[in-house]
C-alpha cells in the first residue's frame, strides 16, 4: 500500500485507531452494559468513524486500490449497521 500523501497515511492510521478502541473498549463495554457516557455520545462518534471509513473507501476506489477499498467499505456497512442498532437503543434516531 504506497500513498504518496502523507496526510492521507496519517488519515488511515487515525482510523486504524478508532477501530482498535472501538474493537477493544467501547464494544466490551456496549456488550457488558458498563457505559460510562450516555448513548449519544457514542452514536456520534460513531457517526464519525463511519464517514472517515466512507471518505478513505472511496479514496481507494479512485486510485484503483479495489482491494483495500472493499474491507474499508465491508467496515462501513457493518458500521453502518451497528450505528442503526445503537441509535434505536439509546433513542438518538427515530424510525
Amino acid at each position: 500500500m504506497q500513498f504518496k500523501s502523507v496526510s492521507f497515511k496519517v488519515f488511515v492510521s487515525a482510523n486504524m485507531l478508532m477501530l482498535g478502541l472501538f474493537a477493544f473498549f467501547l464494544a466490551p463495554a456496549i456488550l457488558l452494559k458498563q457505559l460510562e457516557f450516555n448513548g449519544a455520545e457514542i452514536v456520534e462518534l460513531l457517526s464519525i468513524y463511519m464517514g472517515m471509513t466512507a471518505v478513505i473507501s472511496a479514496v481507494c476506489f479512485l486510485t484503483k486500490k479495489i482491494g483495500i477499498a472493499k474491507y474499508f467499505l465491508v467496515e462501513f456497512i457493518l458500521l453502518a449497521i451497528i450505528f442503526a442498532y445503537l441509535g434505536y437503543k439509546f433513542n438518538v434516531l427515530n424510525f
